[in-house]
């Protein structure tokens, strides 16, 4: 993203400089770097390029057919060209390329704070820009990502859905961040991520220690698909590098983080040791705010929590925060039930060990009933777990009265 290095290749054990030629397919094209790539319809696309000690942000480079070695900065799509021939294109607006992304049969190419191009044509021949969404405003260097439909980008205070608008127009087709926008409103740029196993997008806001997870399964939902994570790790959530990449020991896709010091993390880690190894987890969730019928207030609150009933135990925190004619705050602490490994037996050779009297009550759905004292007007409720063991708290509900 720094263009400090040329075009490198992967061979399977070692990161090799790649050997461009020029259009001819003779001559070595010479010192080559680009901070995106995405491959499609047999062609490599390179945007944001530099050349011959030069920097070209505004220009879109493309490959020769079926040959990735093979491009051009000095040939510009015409038909005087070979209809598999490399080509260039600068951006109508002259300005930086900051996002390549592939969706809905669209290839999508994004400028610093300017519009969103698609490209039309079919051969070097015709291929040419054209608009696809004109106040796009996309900041950030890596702040354009492609799900398997749509395409998700980020601009100052808010996260942005372009579904659609390749069929419908210049468009501004959802605005995905409408529930969290107070929380987002100076964010200036945006870092995003996404991990197609797990349909999350990760948005990093520039300069703040925290990353919106997108969950792509609530979009259009009732519920809300945002979920805001920090962290107690020194990490902060300020990477200086995401990817997805797959994992060669499971061959599942993971996202990765990398930090100022040259240590990678796995977003999506496993253990009980914490954040980084070293740092306990907090989770939290607040309710909407409920309320009980005009000049009344609610009192005899009674409610359970439903959760998972797994290998470790975890302390789970309600808190019910009361607002209205007064504030004030009522707090009820619950342990999650763990099985129980039975050992009648002995030794871990025949029934010893958590294999024949434990599992049978793994993920049993266990109900633990509370009361809170006080009352109010209306009220919200916060869930919360600081603990590394895994939890699943499934539901929590609750009834009251309320009177004058």
């Amino acid at each position: 993203l720094n263009l400090q290095d040329e075009v490198q290749e992967w061979d399977g054990t070692t990161f090799q400089q790649t050997a461009f030629l020029t259009s001819d397919g003779s001559s070595p094209f010479g010192s080559f770097r680009a901070r995106y790539c995405i491959v499609e319809n047999e062609r490599a696309f390179f945007g944001n390029i530099h050349e011959s000690g030069l920097a070209f942000p505004h220009l879109l480079v493309s490959s020769e057919l079926s040959n990735y070695l093979v491009v051009s900065a000095s040939d510009r799509p015409a038909s005087s060209l070979g209809a598999d021939a490399p080509w260039f294109l600068p951006m109508p607006q002259l300005k930086p390329i900051n996002g390549l992304a592939f969706a809905f049969g669209v290839l999508a190419i994004s400028q610093e704070a300017g519009a969103i191009e698609k490209l039309t044509g079919s051969t070097a021949k015709d291929f040419a820009l054209a608009k696809l969404h004109d106040g796009s405003g996309a900041r950030g260097q890596k702040s354009v990502v492609a799900t398997s439909n749509d395409i998700i980008y980020g601009s100052p205070g808010k996260i942005e859905s372009l579904q659609a608008t390749d069929k419908f127009g210049d468009v501004e087709w959802d605005d995905l961040s409408f529930k969290i926008q107070p929380d987002i409103l100076d964010v200036a740029g945006w870092e995003l991520v996404y991990n197609p196993r797990l349909k999350r997008i990760y948005c990093f806001p520039d300069g703040q220690q925290e990353v919106w997870v997108l969950h792509i399964d609530f979009i259009g939902t009732n519920l809300s698909p945002w979920v805001k994570w920090t962290t107690r790790h020194a990490l902060s959530f300020n990477p200086t590098a995401t990817m997805v990449c797959r994992d060669p020991v499971d061959g599942l896709e993971y996202t990765f983080m990398g930090d100022a010091t040259g240590k990678l993390y796995r977003l999506e880690g496993t253990g009980t040791s914490g954040d980084g190894g070293t740092d306990a987890v907090e989770v939290k969730r607040v309710s909407k705010i409920y309320a009980a019928p005009l000049n009344t207030k609610a009192f005899g609150i009674k409610g359970w929590m439903q959760h998972k009933k797994l290998a470790t135990s975890s302390t789970v925190k309600l808190r019910f925060l009361f607002s209205g004619e007064h504030a004030f705050d009522s707090e009820k602490s619950m342990a999650t039930t763990a099985v129980i490994f039975d050992t009648p037996y002995g030794g871990e050779v025949y029934y010893g060990g958590p294999f024949y009297y434990g599992p049978k009550q793994l993920n049993r759905f266990i109900r633990r009933i509370f009361g809170i004292e006080g009352q109010g007007n209306q009220f919200q409720v916060e869930v919360s777990v600081d603990d590394n063991n895994t939890f699943a708290i499934t539901e929590v509900g609750f009834r009251y009265d309320f009177a004058d």
